[in-house]
This record gives structure tokens, sequence and C-alpha cells, in this order.
């Protein structure tokens, strides 16, 4: 199991990458409906992972039944550091923070995925279902992304396999 959730961290920033490549400022900064623009929601990709999952998932491997505080996600949109907040550098600091993530999770043995912690809101998780619970917010947020941008993931594979594909001369 600790493997599948371990590729699935591993394949979110390069998802990511795929959405947005071919946006511009504008597209980006374009938030529906009371939602957060794609910007924004890679801001807190790369944020979150460094503020909060990793830093829930250390103090879980190194402290002992650690009570963990909730994340205010509407207080931290008000107040961002937007000082690194171009295409380029968001998905370099996502993909730098998440494979710090995944360098630690690597080395963990079974024992370690039992550790225990208190959410203050969700009460007791483990490595294992805080890794679950990671899973499934990149998830949600690749979701958010694909409708702040009206695009899927799926159809950005699509167009490109169409556009890229060699012509038969060039075969």
């Amino acid at each position: 199991m600790s493997q599948e959730l371990l590729k699935a961290l591993h394949e979110t920033p390069p998802i990511v990458a795929h959405l947005v490549a071919e946006r511009d400022d504008r597209e980006l900064d374009q938030a529906r409906a009371g939602g957060w623009s794609a910007r924004v929601i890679m801001a807190h990709l790369r944020d979150d992972e460094a503020m909060v999952m990793r830093m829930r998932l250390v103090r879980m491997l190194t402290e002992d039944n650690p009570l963990l505080p909730d994340f205010d996600e509407n207080a931290w949109a008000a107040n961002r550091n937007t000082g690194r907040d171009q295409k380029e550098t968001l998905l370099g600091d996502f993909t730098l923070q998440r494979q710090a993530s995944l360098n630690i999770l690597r080395r963990l043995d079974e024992a370690h995925w039992g550790r225990q912690g208190r959410h203050e809101v969700n009460g007791a998780i483990t490595v294992q279902s805080w890794v679950e619970h990671w899973v499934e917010h990149d998830r949600e947020h690749i979701t958010q992304l694909e409708r702040a941008l009206g695009d899927t993931m799926d159809a950005v594979l699509k167009r490109r396999a169409i556009t890229y594909a060699p012509r038969a001369e060039e075969r």
C-alpha cells in the first residue's frame, strides 16, 4: 500500500505542470465562481507541502503522539507571500518541496507507518492515514485546478498526442 501512495505523491507535480504548461498569466489568474485561481491552487500545493503536510509527518516521526494544529487555508490565502508566484517558480518550488517529502517517506520502515499523532479537529491519525489524506488532498486540488482552467489532464494529453505526433514522412 505505501508504494502506491508514494507513486501517487510522486505523480502530482508532473500532472500540475502538464495542466498549466500552455497557460498564460491571464488564464492562471482567472478565478471561477468563488474558487481559487490556478495560480493560487499551485501556490497552495507548494506552501501546504512545506508548511503543513511534511511538518505534520516529521512531527509524527520525531515526537510521541504530537498534537497537530489545524491549518486555516482562508487565512493563508488572504495573507500569503506572492513573491515567488511566477508559473515556472511555483512548479519548480512545488517539485522541490515534494521531493523533500518523498525523500523522508521512502526511507520509512513498516513501524514508522504506524506512528501516531492527534489532529486538533479530526482526532487520532497515523503516518499511514496522514499519507492517504495527503494523496486525497492532491487529487482534490488537481480536480480544482482542472475546474479553474476548464480543462482535464486527459484532454491535455490527448491534445498533445495529436499536436506532437510525428507525421508519416518524419517516421
